[in-house]
């Protein structure tokens, strides 16, 4: 089940993305997956803020690999 859940939402980024690409500003668009609870796994688009100097959004943690993806992210 968990798979076809993460599937759909790589499917739905896709869509977002090619939507995005005509509208002309910078963006950043990635998902976020909760370990331990599904209904907390999100999309995000990411966009330049007026109010602060966060963009792009960058998470030097995530800048290595951080060890071998769990099964329900391996495609069949």
């Amino acid at each position: 089940m968990r798979t076809a859940h993460v599937k759909s939402l790589f499917h739905l980024m896709d869509e977002l993305d090619a939507a995005l690409q005509t509208w002309g500003q910078p963006y950043q668009l990635w998902i976020e997956l909760s370990q331990f609870d599904a209904g907390r796994d999100a999309i995000f688009v990411h966009t330049k803020n007026p109010n602060d100097n966060n963009f792009p959004h960058t998470v030097p943690s995530l800048a290595e690999p951080v060890g071998s993806l769990p099964n329900y992210l391996l495609y069949e």
